[in-house]
């Protein structure tokens, strides 16, 4: 998948056992912000409503990732309904 400006990558840092499993290249240069995931989570553990707005644009994210990943394995396999 390709990234541009101002997109999230990686969200292993918020789900147990916070595990990187993708890689990741840039393919010219880049500015990145990286948070200190742990700090963050303990953040979140005392201040509920930011907690609730982090974890609201996280799965929003990755609900946009897996319906993007959806598509791109339907234009490679194809699509056959059965039933």
């Amino acid at each position: 998948m390709t990234l541009n400006a101002g997109e999230v990558l990686g969200w292993s840092w918020l789900f147990a056992p916070y595990i990187w499993h993708f890689d990741a290249r840039a393919i010219e240069p880049t500015h990145a912000i990286m948070f200190d995931g742990a700090a963050l989570r303990a953040e979140c553990d005392t201040n509920h409503e930011l907690g609730y707005h982090l974890m609201r644009h996280s799965v929003h994210i990755i609900e946009q990732r897996l319906q993007a990943c959806m598509l791109q394995m339907i234009d490679i396999y194809g699509y056959t309904r059965t039933g």
